[in-house]
């Protein structure tokens, strides 16, 4: 394979394979409206994402109409994140393998994580809880209360996640290590734990924020 100059737009989606293969947290949120983010964002600008439709149901024979009013909610730009880096001319004369194995391999996942980390502090933001704050989560009893409340406050089944901080994740995995001990002796499993009923695949970052004293 002979050298190639390499241009802005092949180091870009290099860059890009690297940051999205990185990502942990981020891949598990919904989203559907990354389009609104096409074009150039600065901080400050702000767009609209539109609420999903309720509708009640009548009773008896009487035609209720339900007015549709669309409502949206407004979602502003308030950080940006990056990673600049500095090289030559002759580092773009070069195989893209090397370039990647020198430069993005490095700075693509610690942007990754960082975004990660944005995505995890919003736990506080999040109304709803089960468990104990605090304490590792080691019976699926929490996930099946999990599960329960996702199921009451009609939240889809489908496209569910968890994810876990190491100390919680690896908890579990002894935990299940009967259901998924092929898994872990040909390598462990890939996507995570595997799916558990209520809350699906099961998922580990580092950036979960933990409250367990002997790590404080």
């Amino acid at each position: 394979m002979t050298a190639t100059y390499l241009t802005d737009s092949i180091i870009l989606a290099e860059a890009l394979d690297v940051f999205e293969n990185s990502l942990s947290m981020a891949n598990t949120v919904y989203r559907d409206i990354g389009s609104e983010f096409s074009g150039a964002q600065k901080i400050g600008e702000s767009f609209q994402i539109e609420n999903p439709w309720r509708f009640d149901v009548r009773t008896g024979t009487v035609q209720q109409v339900q007015q549709i009013q669309e409502s949206s909610i407004t979602m502003s730009i308030t950080d940006q994140l990056g990673v600049d880096l500095e090289f030559s001319q002759r580092d773009r004369v070069t195989k893209i393998r090397k370039f990647r194995e020198r430069f993005l391999e490095d700075s693509m996942p610690k942007l990754a994580n960082k975004v990660d980390s944005y995505l995890l502090n919003e736990y506080k933001n999040i109304g709803n809880t089960v468990g104990v704050s605090g304490t590792i989560p080691t019976t699926y009893a929490v996930f099946g209360d999990a599960g329960a409340l996702l199921d009451n406050n009609c939240a889809p089944s489908n496209n569910r996640s968890c994810t876990l901080d190491p100390k919680a994740y690896y908890a579990m995995a002894d935990e299940f290590k009967g259901v998924f001990q092929l898994g872990m002796v040909n390598g462990g499993n890939t996507k995570g734990l595997g799916p558990i009923e209520g809350v699906g695949e099961v998922y580990k970052n580092q950036n979960v924020k933990m409250q367990y004293r002997d790590w404080e």
